[in-house]
């Protein structure tokens, strides 16, 4: 095994742990103090097919890529299950500054994923452009709310801000927008 294998296992096996509830306390209090509710997906609901907790990364048009493949190496382990979510399953374009563009494959729509363990919203350079997708929007504010874990890289906040799933919490995002978190209550 190598050390980027030994990281990764690592990660996951903390992941996984903190999910079950025997992670410490520092790991697993919310802003509130209080550890993350245990979540049972519901059957029926796809992603509670394996029995292993669920992570749902939502994809968008204009998402940085970065933002999106650094978690997901880490976190899509054996140890999970993972979708990559849109509202249809049609390729999905990542912002960039190259003449082609790199197009990601969404696992599962908005309609399929009704519940999550572990919700993963990647950034973008232009987040106020993305306040304006309601559909993205409602879906994080359902599923947020009842994932165990809520998560964004960089940017990814203003959509959980817009979701209203920042209100009460110590958040971060970019240094050039950080202050803007206030508008949504963070």
């Amino acid at each position: 095994m190598n050390r980027r294998d030994f990281t990764l296992s690592c990660l996951g096996t903390l992941a996984a742990a903190s999910l079950g509830g025997v992670a410490p306390q520092a790991l697993a209090a919310g802003a509130s103090g209080q550890r993350p509710a245990a979540n049972s997906l519901p059957a029926g609901t796809k992603a509670s097919t394996s029995g292993k907790p669920h992570i749902a990364f939502v994809l968008y048009e204009g998402m940085t890529a970065l933002d999106l493949i650094g978690p997901a190496e880490v976190l899509a382990g054996e140890q999970f299950d993972v979708d990559f979510v849109w509202y249809d399953k049609e390729v999905v374009y990542a912002e960039s500054r190259a003449n082609k563009r790199l197009g990601l494959m969404p696992t599962a729509t908005f309609a399929e994923i009704e519940q999550t363990n572990i919700l993963c919203v990647p950034g973008t350079s232009n987040p106020y452009k993305q306040l304006e997708r309601t559909e993205m929007i409602d879906w994080v504010a359902r599923v947020g709310a009842k994932a165990d874990w809520v998560t964004s890289v960089c940017t990814g906040s203003f959509i959980l801000g817009a979701a209203g799933l920042l209100k009460g919490y110590k958040a971060t995002s970019h240094w050039g927008v950080l202050q803007d978190l206030r508008y949504f209550g963070a």
